[in-house]
């Protein structure tokens, strides 16, 4: 008799392991961040490609992020917030404690993405202390062997217009730097954080440029700059003339993402 209730006893803690083992990790807005990536990755698991494994963990990354311009932002209490790893980046918004903009939401991305094992890097643009700059992530797929811009700040990602297919790094660049950005489709998913953009700001900061007008880069950059912020188009509070800053590559961005801006560079031009 003893047997037969070991036996049982057994077979119990055998299907209670197993049905533990198969459960579907939970989810909540109060769970630890090993548990979050955890869920990432429980959900990415059926996923066919990698543009939908990463687009998927950059749409949970955004609903995180709390986004804003303000007495909140978490420069202001940490100048070293740049270094900070995913775990942090993810109390602080699991606890309401600080705002971060476009930098903050691609390094947070970049962590969460690094420790769900995947290559990736942030990338600067634009023009170097002014309002008129914008960071993202960029992630690396081995089954294109380029990279993918996931923007966690504005949700998105970019897709080609004419065949819907997603855009590789690589083909984003070439198709700004040879002007056919209207082929560029800009995919939105929930956008939670729309801020007040204020484009007039290009009187304040053209006044740096102007210091240096002889030197060609500065003039360059001046008229670029004029050049965006003149057009006033606007896109669910993305302004579309924002892809045109992918021309100006900030030289704080890594190493890494430099050389491979440049090589798409070089090539774009002797293509031509």
């Amino acid at each position: 008799m003893r047997v037969i209730i070991s036996i049982c006893m057994l077979l119990l803690f055998f299907v209670f392991a197993c049905e533990q083992e198969n459960q579907e990790p939970k989810y909540s807005e109060h769970q630890a961040y090993p548990e979050f990536l955890d869920f990432l990755r429980h959900e990415t698991k059926l996923m066919s490609t990698d543009f939908e494994k990463t687009s998927f963990i950059r749409r949970k990354v955004a609903e995180l992020i709390d986004g804003g311009v303000g007495g909140r932002d978490v420069a202001l209490f940490d100048e070293n917030w740049v270094n900070w790893k995913g775990e942090r980046y993810y109390s602080v918004f699991l606890f309401d404690s600080a705002t971060v903009r476009c930098g903050g939401s691609a390094h947070f991305l970049h962590e969460v993405y690094s420790d769900l094992g995947y290559n990736s890097e942030t990338f600067d643009i634009g023009f170097e202390n002014t309002f008129y700059t914008h960071q993202f992530t960029v992630v690396y797929s081995n089954e294109i062997s380029d990279y993918y811009v996931q923007d966690p700040f504005f949700n998105i990602s970019f897709l080609d217009k004419h065949t819907s297919d997603p855009l590789p790094f690589s083909r984003l660049l070439n198709l700004v730097f040879s002007s056919e950005t209207d082929r560029i489709l800009i995919k939105q998913d929930h956008y939670s954080f729309s801020p007040d953009w204020d484009w007039s700001g290009i009187e304040k900061y053209s006044g740096q440029f102007e210091i240096e007008v002889n030197e060609e880069y500065s003039l360059r950059n001046y008229q670029a700059m004029s050049s965006i912020i003149d057009s006033s188009s606007r896109w669910e509070g993305y302004n579309t003339r924002f892809i045109e800053l992918y021309k100006y590559p900030l030289d704080h961005n890594s190493k890494t993402i430099m050389e491979f801006y440049y090589n798409v560079k070089m090539s774009n031009k002797k293509g031509k």
